[in-house]
C-alpha cells in the first residue's frame, strides 16, 4: 500500500512538472509572437 502512495506522488509530481515546462514555452511564444508583431507595426 506504502509503494501505490509514493508512486502516485511520483506520478503526480511529473505531471505538475510537465505543465509547468509547457507553460512556460507557451508565454515564452506569446512574447516572440508579440515583438514580432509590433517590430512589423513599426
Amino acid at each position: 500500500m506504502k509503494r501505490v502512495g509514493i508512486i502516485s506522488t511520483a506520478v503526480l509530481s511529473l505531471l505538475l512538472g510537465a505543465s509547468a515546462v509547457a507553460y512556460a514555452q507557451q508565454e515564452q511564444q506569446g512574447e516572440e509572437q508579440k515583438q514580432q508583431k509590433e517590430a512589423s507595426q513599426a
